[in-house]
């Protein structure tokens, strides 16, 4: 039951709705409309459940709307919500307004949601085959469909329907026309992206594929073909750890294919940080940079570290975490920290150097390292440490030194090749 033919004032709801809409000022008589529907709907008792459907139209690029009243709506209500109203905001799962504006809200994401075995036997049962064969829940090719699709209700319904007679077959062209359909959909979600929430996202394939807790900022984030899933951390069963997950392998699949370049730099980079985290130690060997590619001398570096120092934001860590007479590893944290990915102050020498690790050709052109704010950076860094001499050194495969790159004399380059030995898996990232 409703109430919008009630009354109020003389007029009914519906009524009222319309006054607002032919109004001039309509933001002022919207928030007074509001305002006459809590007071009634508390002073009659009744139930009130506000549905915005359509969430993610608020932040099209295009809307004509205004784009803060819409959301001062919604947070006006929310305030409001009690026994006697619930506010429900329905959206698709690639909405960005989620990780901001709608912060803390209860969630319940159905495109995340997983059948487990024992829910995906009824779901056998009713889905049967044009033949009229009902599907063995415990066999292998119901096995095959469920760990393709991930078990997602909405997956295994198109799987389902694919043009094939046998479930086998429909498992199969599922997996081709699906990552077709996936790829089209992720080109257009990454044609809308800014620069800095497309390396949002290319953080989440990195930590995707190694396993790793989800990032702090999640805008930016393909939602289609991401979930995020909550483990209980080793030895302490009551704190998780949300890690970022693919929907299911095909789309983890393309999501690696789609990016395949810069998830290898990201992979590579986490790689090297994890170990020196766990070695507490980093050897290597550099060349420097001449005309003609590298130089012939090869100089070896080998710091030990007693601090390592992750911190967050763009600029510098607190100046009481730091002891200069403690060599340091320092990791920054946010996924567009300007110019380099880690920083490493030798005690003994003084010296404060910057890494950036990169599978693609830097000394042509490199946006990170070029900006103003990563040279300005650099200053920062040795004043920071008071450090006496700083450099900077670029981590690549051997194939990155190009032709165009004379701007670049005098950096120090270190190889991934000459770093097997400590670091056996950059083989695998040589292209």
């Amino acid at each position: 039951m409703t109430f919008f033919d009630d009354e109020i004032g003389g007029k009914t709801i519906v009524e009222l709705c319309r006054t607002v809409d032919r109004a001039k000022d309509v933001q002022k008589k919207m928030m007074k409309l509001m305002s006459k529907l809590i007071t009634y709907v508390q002073d009659k008792d009744l139930q009130w459940i506000v549905i915005c459907d359509q969430h993610n139209a608020l932040f099209a690029s295009n809307q004509a709307l205004d784009k803060v009243f819409p959301f001062d709506v919604i947070n006006y209500l929310s305030d409001r919500r009690g026994a006697n109203i619930k506010v429900i905001i329905s959206a698709s799962a690639n909405n960005e307004g989620y990780p901001t504006e709608m912060k803390g809200w209860f969630t319940h994401d159905i495109i995340a949601h997983k059948f487990d075995n024992d829910e995906f036997v009824p779901w056998c049962k009713h889905f049967k085959l044009t033949s009229g064969e009902e599907i063995n829940p415990t066999s292998d090719k119901a096995i095959d469909a469920l760990y393709w699709t991930g078990g997602v209700p909405y997956e295994l319904y198109l799987l389902w329907h694919q043009p094939a007679n046998s479930f086998h077959q429909k498992t199969n062209e599922y997996r081709k026309n699906r990552m077709t359909e996936m790829g089209e959909s992720h080109a257009k979600f990454c044609r809308r992206l800014l620069p800095e929430e497309m390396n949002n996202l290319k953080e989440c394939i990195a930590r995707m594929a190694l396993g790793l807790i989800r990032p702090e900022i999640l805008v930016g984030m393909d939602r289609q073909l991401f979930d995020i899933i909550r483990e209980p951390k080793e030895g302490r069963p009551y704190e998780f750890n949300e890690l970022i997950v693919a929907l299911n392998p095909v789309a983890r699949r393309l999501l690696m294919v789609y990016h395949d370049k810069d998830v290898k730099g990201r992979i590579a980079e986490k790689y090297l940080l994890t170990t020196m985290e766990l070695l507490k130690k980093f050897s290597f060997k550099y060349n420097l940079k001449v005309k003609a590619g590298l130089g012939a001398l090869q100089y070896d570096r080998s710091i030990e570290f007693t601090e390592i120092i992750p911190f967050s934001g763009h600029k510098l860590p607190p100046s009481t975490s730091f002891t200069s007479n403690r060599s340091t590893l320092f990791i920054p944290e946010s996924v567009n920290y300007p110019g380099y990915d880690f920083f490493i102050w030798d005690s003994k020498t003084k010296v404060i150097s910057a890494f950036q690790v990169t599978i693609r050709n830097p000394f042509h052109s490199h946006a990170k390292i070029d900006s103003g704010s990563a040279k300005e950076n650099c200053i920062n860094w040795r004043s920071y440490c008071s450090a006496t001499a700083s450099d900077v050194y670029w981590v690549i495969p051997e194939g990155c030194v190009g032709s165009k790159s004379n701007n670049a004399v005098g950096n120090r380059v270190v190889l991934f090749e000459s770093l097997t030995n400590q670091f056996p898996a950059l083989e695998n990232l040589i292209l």
